[in-house]
């Protein structure tokens, strides 16, 4: 198991690292378990080639380099190079679907390169990455070998599946993430480009000495004259490498007078078609199939050959190319995936615009003319960037992001004993009062969250109420404003947005959008429909808070408290002459970042680029303009790196530049702004503005007949409100003498739920959420008023586990568990709606008791979820959250 200071990926694929087995994913993967840094700590579920060595069904550790990894495989491959009837694919996920629980267990991260194991766990919470080796749309192609191209539309819907389920993915080449962005447009922020690399420390040019020693002995065993010139392919024997236009390419030269050699490095389920043309046309002697081999065989076989040749119908970034390319050799390729990212016509070799025999042919000679020019230097430079540390480097970033969200959160609030009123209590229980606290362990939240997430905010009057369900800040301009411009001047990491009925019928529909307001530190009720509507809910004080009218406002108290600000977005003409609208109205403004961004989805290089210019910069407010949801989605994935609160402000670039006409102020505060908007900009705005606005009408009236307009408390004054000594002073009355006897202060204890929930993270799915204390009444107390007051205001669904069964009950959870039975049978419906059990019965040995910890709770909520045990039934508010989070509390 890893250090507890490390972070633990899991990958789930086929390969076997420690084995000969052809294919770009497992020298992939190999790479990935070779250079990543020592704070990751990998393990591979995979399949074993070798028994003996790698048993199944049971940890091996296996070492790459300087990393070693354990290594659990699950379904055994005689052959890697030969296609069984049965699909590798469909054993795989066999083998994990029948493995045992350790398998789930010990990890943080799950990593993927393939659909149908992603697919397997795409309801487990923990975040999840994935890769995507080619463009999607090969599924499609013509060429296709894979076995989902026999039925592309399942294939695409059990894809869309588990997209939805992933915290990030990487694609090989730069059409996929097009592809996957255009197919999820709510995800698109998620995909990245990845190119493969080449690991120069195995692939390097031979010393001259070496290469004509190493040519010499080729020579001898096959019979090569001095002068007979060698081409060299790496790869699958298969439809996607398409080696018979290779095949027909070379006989074509051979049959116009050149002495060439070609060595096969692969084998496939096209190997013998190929050994039986070459028999029949006489080239057996010049074609060498020899099989697989690893890559510490293939490297000197490609420092003593003259050209690598690839003739694929479709690749990602082959690897093997770069491998070729490593070891100082000149290049023919056909025109696919990301070659031309390294492969120059002219300079390093060419690449075939036509797929012919001809044009190939004509591709690889003019190579073989060119040898002298091509061989060496230009090659090696070309492969410079590519260097494993560097192009992995977002990678093993982006796993220890994850990981962080894969983690137990543990926050702990000291509960001392009220000094104030001195009443004696035994010694004991006064030793005990003064070491309880109240631990709060949010596990990993579902899959499809974004790269990052951070703790949820912090300041003391925060108020959410749910608008069709999503939430917003009640909140006045002025309060929201001092609390955005403190962050600002700490510099610190995060995030607000402008909900406007757009934005809120979008959060309402699609589950990672809802999750990126759920998880702001602020969300605004920009746009005049969400703001009538939280005035009728009760909030009479609530204003339109505004992205450009905001902004305007912000850069004012900028310019007064010396606060720098930045901006990111919109076209460069606009950025200019916002700029100079903003220093001619506030002169003494400091505007320390500007960026016009390309549009389209950013390389990782790019984007870190960015956000390393954001962070030098020194600004403490930077103004987003992307347009919704790109800008909220931009902004949470970079919470965490980008040091500086981020605004989605939408269309204020455009308003304050002039570029766009505002409405005038007497229609925005009529809420009439998006007639005016329609008017101006009808074809594109019409049909957004029947949906969503029709949309937000119907959900506002359906939530208004099934809760009533229930009052809510006025907007807090802004007032600042000194820090208590005890955080939990409010809490604990210290009337009652003896803190053993002390009764908690309920009229206080919503306060306490809008702090405790503002320390956890909020998201559609299961989460389990844990509430511990030392020894002492009140725990229970507290636990049991939290959850009844959490599923009353907040609509959660919530269950109860305590040490020892309710009274009445005569069996504990970890009784059934111990003999199988069915766990529904220890929940009982609470009157104030919550559900409760317990792990013991009552009277229980003190020797079970002690072994109770967090295991056996954490054990026991996945026993209960897993069940299907309904946690609530339906309460009064939770109407409002049809969709709510399951919250679990346990308590000790």
């Amino acid at each position: 198991m890893p250090e507890s200071n490390t972070s633990h990926v899991r990958i789930f694929y086929p390969a076997d690292p420690a084995g000969v087995v052809p294919g770009g994913i497992d020298t992939f993967l190999r790479g990935l378990l070779k250079w990543g840094p020592a704070e990751l700590d990998f393990s591979l579920v995979g399949m074993s080639t070798d028994l003996m060595a790698r048993p199944l069904h049971q940890w091996t550790t296996c070492d790459l380099g300087r990393r070693s990894f354990d290594f659990w495989p699950v379904v055994h491959v005689a052959d890697a190079a030969k296609r069984s009837r049965i699909p590798l694919s469909a054993r795989y996920t066999w083998g994990l679907q029948t493995g045992p629980r350790a398998l789930r267990q010990g990890f943080e991260v799950f990593d993927f390169h393939r659909l149908e194991p992603a697919w397997l766990f795409r309801n487990d919470a923990r975040p999840k990455n994935a890769f995507f080796h080619q463009d999607p749309v090969v599924v499609r192609a013509a060429q296709s070998d894979i076995i989902w191209s026999r039925m592309p539309a399942v294939y695409e819907w059990v894809e869309k599946q588990m997209v939805r389920s992933l915290s990030a993915g990487w694609c090989v080449r730069e059409t996929g993430v097009r592809t996957l962005a255009k197919r999820y447009p709510s995800q698109a922020s998620q995909f990245r480009f990845i190119s493969t690399w080449v690991d120069t420390e195995v692939f390097s040019p031979l010393p001259p000495e070496q290469r004509a020693a190493q040519r010499a002995a080729l020579a001898q065993e096959w019979g090569w004259r001095p002068d007979t010139k060698a081409l060299i392919s790496v790869g699958r024997l298969d439809t996607q490498k398409d080696p018979a236009l290779m095949y027909d390419a070379f006989a074509r030269l051979v049959a116009q007078g050149r002495d060439l050699a070609w060595l096969v490095v692969g084998d496939g389920v096209l190997r013998a078609d190929l050994q039986a043309r070459a028999q029949a046309d006489g080239l057996a002697s010049r074609i060498h199939f020899l099989g697989l081999k690893s890559a510490a065989q293939i490297a000197p076989l490609l420092g003593a050959v003259d050209v690598y040749t690839l003739s694929s119908a479709y690749e990602g970034m082959p690897m093997a190319l770069l491998e070729g390319m490593g070891c100082g050799l000149p290049v023919a390729t056909t025109d696919v995936g990301e070659v031309r990212r390294v492969v120059r016509s002219g300079i390093n070799g060419k690449v075939c615009e036509e797929r012919t025999p001809e044009a190939f042919a004509a591709t690889m000679a003019h190579v073989l003319d060119n040898l002298q020019a091509y061989s060496g230097a230009p090659a090696l430079q070309a492969i410079e960037p590519y260097q494993p540390a560097q192009v992995l480097q977002p990678v093993y970033q982006n796993y220890l992001r994850l990981a962080a969200l894969g983690r137990p959160r543990v926050v702990s609030v000291p509960v001392p004993v009220p000094v104030s009123v001195p009443v004696p209590v035994p010694a004991q229980a006064a030793a005990a009062a003064a070491t309880a606290a109240v631990a709060i362990i949010a596990l990993p939240e579902p899959a499809a969250a974004t790269a990052e997430r951070m703790p949820a905010p912090d300041y003391p009057f925060r108020q959410r109420e749910r608008v069709i369900g999503v939430p917003i800040d009640v909140l006045r301009s002025d309060r929201a404003r001092q609390v955005l411009l403190t962050w600002g001047e700490a510099r610190q990491s995060r995030y607000a947005c402008f909900v406007n009925a757009h934005s809120s019928v979008l959060a309402s529909r699609e589950p990672r959008h809802g999750r990126v307001i759920e998880m702001a530190d602020m969300a605004l009720a920009d746009g005049f429909p969400v703001a009538w509507t939280l005035r009728k809910k009760g909030h009479t004080e609530q204003q339109r808070l505004d992205g450009p009218g905001t902004m305007w406002q912000l850069c004012a108290d900028a310019q007064r408290q010396g606060v720098s600000i930045g901006l990111y977005g919109s076209a460069p003409e606009t950025l200019r002459l916002l700029r100079k609208r903003l220093q001619a109205a506030f002169p003494e403004l400091r505007i320390g970042f500007h960026h016009s961004p390309p549009f389209r989805a950013l390389t990782a290089e790019e984007d870190e680029a960015d956000v390393q210019a954001i962070n030098t910069s020194g600004i403490g407010l930077l103004f987003v303009s992307l347009g919704c949801p790109k800008q909220e989605r931009w902004m949470a994935d970079r919470r965490g790196r980008v040091n500086a609160v981020m605004l989605g402000v939408g269309a204020a670039f455009d308003f304050h530049a002039g570029v766009v006409s505002h409405a005038p102020a007497w229609l925005r505060d009529r809420g009439l702004e998006w007639l005016y908007r329609l008017s101006q900009q009808p074809r594109r705005l019409f049909g957004r503005y029947l949906d969503t606005n029709s949309a937000f009408i119907a959900r506002s009236l359906q939530d208004f007949v099934r809760l009533g307009r229930q009052p809510a408390p006025a907007l807090a004054p802004p007032v600042p409100r000194a820090p208590a000594a005890d955080p939990l002073a409010p809490f604990v009355s210290p009337q009652v003498s003896g803190f053993m006897n002390n009764k908690l202060d309920l009229s206080h204890l919503s306060e306490l739920l809008v702090r405790v929930d503002a320390a956890l993270s909020h998201r559609n799915g299961r989460l389990i959420e844990f509430i511990a204390s030392g020894d002492g009444e009140g725990t229970t107390t507290l636990a049991e008023a939290y959850a009844a007051l959490a599923v009353a205001s907040m609509g959660r669904r919530v269950l109860v586990l305590t040490a020892h069964v309710p009274t009445g009950t005569t069996e504990g959870v970890l009784q059934v568990m111990a003999r199988g039975g069915d766990m529904k049978s220890v929940i009982t419906q609470d009157s104030d709606g919550f559900n409760r059990a317990g792990l013991l019965a009552q009277g229980a040995e003190d020797s079970q008791s002690s072994l109770l910890g967090r295991g056996e709770y954490l054990d026991a909520a996945e026993q209960i979820l897993a069940a299907g045990v309904p946690i609530m039934q339906q309460a009064p508010m939770a109407a409002t959250n049809a969709d709510s989070d399951v919250h679990t509390w346990y308590c000790s």
